[in-house]
């Protein structure tokens, strides 16, 4: 698992994975942008209460809450939006690392549908941390504990997609679903990570071919 992020971070200057990178840390700053405006301006259209001071006092909560929502929801969007283009950065890491391999790649269509169904299942557990927030000293290892879960099943896909089909790969994450597991902490880590997290798509995406082709040769 370590040596996968470990390689990861050591190809970070390939150039074609830098050019990648700079597509994704400017895709990244525009869904930050966007999540911030959006959840900024639902927060100040919502009238809790008619008492000027109180609803005040609410305001500058709430922007201290816009910066926490973003945050937290920020790897679930981009990871749902970058995912269309990520084709390119595992193709990088194989001819470097696995040059006998020869994927059938990824179609815009099947990455748009893991994209929808990686959405959707998201939406599901994130409202289900709503309930974590009722015991706030638990919420952020909920968070990491369920964002590892969403990012691995994400991002090993993605990859497994590119030379499996459908089912397959799902047979393959599912008989690796403990190491997976484990492999998306350090990815729900980097997406923890100010400025870091504009490049964690491309990193994990990385490391998950590693994850996978190790996963393929496991017994």
């Amino acid at each position: 698992m370590f040596t996968a992020y470990l390689r990861a971070f050591g190809q970070v200057f390939d150039p074609r994975i830098v050019r990648i990178l700079g597509v994704s840390v400017l895709l990244s700053v525009v869904v930050f942008a966007l999540l911030w405006s959006g959840i900024a301006w639902l927060l100040t259209q919502s009238e809790v209460t008619s008492w000027w001071l109180l609803e005040k006092l609410l305001d500058v909560l709430g922007g201290v809450a816009t910066i926490v929502t973003t945050f937290f929801v920020f790897p679930v969007v981009i990871s749902a939006t970058i995912g269309l283009f990520l084709d390119s950065v595992a193709r990088a890491v194989e001819q470097r690392y696995y040059p006998d391999r020869k994927p059938k790649g990824l179609s815009v269509l099947a990455g748009i549908w893991a994209s929808v169904r990686f959405l959707l299942k998201a939406v599901v557990i994130n409202l289900v941390l709503l309930l974590f927030l009722f015991v706030p000293v638990l919420y952020p290892f909920a968070w990491l504990a369920a964002n590892a879960y969403l990012l691995s099943r994400e991002y090993f896909e993605l990859v497994a997609l590119r030379h499996l089909d459908a089912r397959a790969a799902r047979e393959l994450r599912r008989s690796r679903s403990l190491p997976l597991f484990f492999a998306g902490l350090p990815a729900a880590g980097l997406f923890a990570i100010p400025v870091v997290n504009l490049i964690a798509p491309v990193l994990t995406t990385m490391a998950m071919v590693h994850v996978f082709e190790r996963g393929r040769r496991a017994p």
